[in-house]
């Protein structure tokens, strides 16, 4: 069986934590708007090899 190139010349970009870009030293829980950006629509904490945190 002959082997396939996995990526097909394309490289992954690292995801950067937003928290770091935005410079917070704090995370609030009551900050809805922030945090938004990582759940799913259901209210669900989504991974962090989606959100890159």
């Amino acid at each position: 069986m002959a082997e396939r190139p996995n990526n097909r010349g394309r490289k992954a970009r690292k995801k950067v934590c937003g928290f770091c870009v935005d410079k917070v030293e704090n995370i609030d829980y009551k900050d809805i708007a922030r945090l938004r950006r990582y759940m799913s629509e259901r209210g669900k904490i989504l991974p962090r090899r989606v959100t890159g945190t």
